[in-house]
């Protein structure tokens, strides 16, 4: 009962985006991990599953959080598609593409979280991964 209840979480509860796999080619990953801890989770589990695969990264946070901290986990070797979130709290992309810039990762940045991921769509092959993190706001614009 347990472990039917676990696989179908998501289907029973509405709860979304704890390593949720949306589409398959590329690889659409959807998850709210927004601090060191969950991050590291993330990259941790991309690593043991798709190491040998190409990495996007759609990201975007709230200004309260150590982003800072959270960049210097990212690979450099990555494509970045940095976004925000339409709340009064959301870092602005621009800002969080400067800060990732300072970390040394390289990407495009973008107002709408829409127009970041349809972007990284379009630049990854089908074999690629795309993970899509930073923040619940994040995850709940996209359409």
């Amino acid at each position: 009962n347990i472990q039917e209840g676990l696989r179908s979480v998501t289907q029973t509860t509405g709860l979304q985006g704890r390593w949720q796999l949306v589409r398959e080619q590329p690889k659409i990953i959807l998850d709210v991990a927004h601090n060191q801890d969950g991050i590291d989770a993330i990259l941790t589990q991309l690593k043991q599953q798709y190491q040998t695969h190409e990495m996007h990264f759609v990201l975007g946070f709230v200004q309260d959080k150590d982003v800072t901290s959270v960049l210097k986990l990212f690979p450099n070797d990555a494509q970045y598609y940095f976004t925000n979130a339409h709340i009064p709290r959301a870092l602005h992309h621009e800002s969080l593409m400067q800060k990732a810039k300072e970390r040394g990762l390289k990407g495009e940045s973008f107002d709408q979280v829409n127009d970041a991921l349809n972007r990284a769509i379009q630049k990854a092959q089908p074999n690629e991964v795309i993970m899509v993190c930073g923040s619940f706001f994040i995850l709940s614009e996209i359409n």
